[in-house]
C-alpha cells in the first residue's frame, strides 16, 4: 500500500496562503530589480544629455566671449 498524505482543510489553506506568499515576494523582488535598473539607466542618460549641454554651452560662451550671470556681462578669454 502507498502511504497517500491527507491533508485538512486548514493545511491546505495554509499550504496555499505560503506559496501566495512566496510568489507574491519573487514578483516584488523582480519589480525592485527592474526599479533599480530603470533609475540607474535614467540617470546615467541624464548625466550624459547634462554634460553634452554644457559643453555645448561652455563652447558658445568661449566663442562670443563673454556671458551674463545675475545681471551682470563676465568677460570670457582663452588663456595661452
Amino acid at each position: 500500500m502507498e502511504d497517500k498524505e491527507t491533508f485538512s482543510k486548514g493545511e491546505l489553506i495554509m499550504n496555499n496562503l505560503e506559496n501566495n506568499w512566496h510568489l507574491f515576494v519573487d514578483w516584488f523582488k523582480k519589480s525592485l530589480a527592474m526599479m533599480i535598473v530603470f533609475i540607474l539607466f535614467g540617470a546615467s542618460i541624464g548625466i550624459y544629455c547634462s554634460k553634452i549641454i554644457y559643453d555645448m554651452r561652455m563652447n558658445e560662451v568661449t566663442k562670443v566671449g563673454g556671458f551674463v550671470y545675475d545681471n551682470k556681462v563676465y568677460n570670457v578669454s582663452l588663456r595661452p
